[in-house]
């Protein structure tokens, strides 16, 4: 298990006790907002990270691959979405600052600063995932 990636469920009472969530812990899944989206239900949990962890993924590679900006801006704008589901902050505000660069036109080095930064940002979310879920993951 990765560094600083709670077993799913860890800590939430801890969390909701000091009144923090997630992503001020600095953690890529805030699963205090998470757990309220679920209503508690870690299967439904384990399902929709697991959902996310395969899209992210599969979205990142289409960015990758991808230089039409509308489909970039679509892209972006599902991953941001997606992010938003299920906790994750950090790729959403990243898929959000990408797709704005993506829309208003803005220069190729802008939009790949971009891009990279959300590259990072999935990166972290999809190992935060993948050390939540352990063998249940992909």
């Amino acid at each position: 298990m990765s560094a600083g990636v709670m077993p799913l469920g860890a800590g939430r009472a801890d969390q909701h006790a000091r009144g923090t969530e997630g992503l001020e812990s600095g953690h890529p899944i805030d699963l205090v907002y998470l757990a309220r989206q679920t209503l508690g239900d870690r299967e439904l949990e384990t399902e929709l990270l697991g959902l996310f962890e395969r899209q992210a993924g599969m979205i990142m590679r289409q960015i990758e691959q991808s230089g039409a900006r509308r489909l970039l801006q679509d892209l972006a704008h599902t991953l941001k979405g997606s992010a938003r589901a299920v906790g994750a902050g950090a790729v959403a505000a990243a898929a959000e600052a990408y797709e704005t660069r993506l829309v208003r036109g803005a220069g190729e080095a802008e939009v790949e600063v971009a891009r990279m930064a959300l590259a990072r940002s999935v990166a972290a979310a999809r190992e935060a995932v993948r050390g939540l879920l352990g063998d249940q993951a992909a």
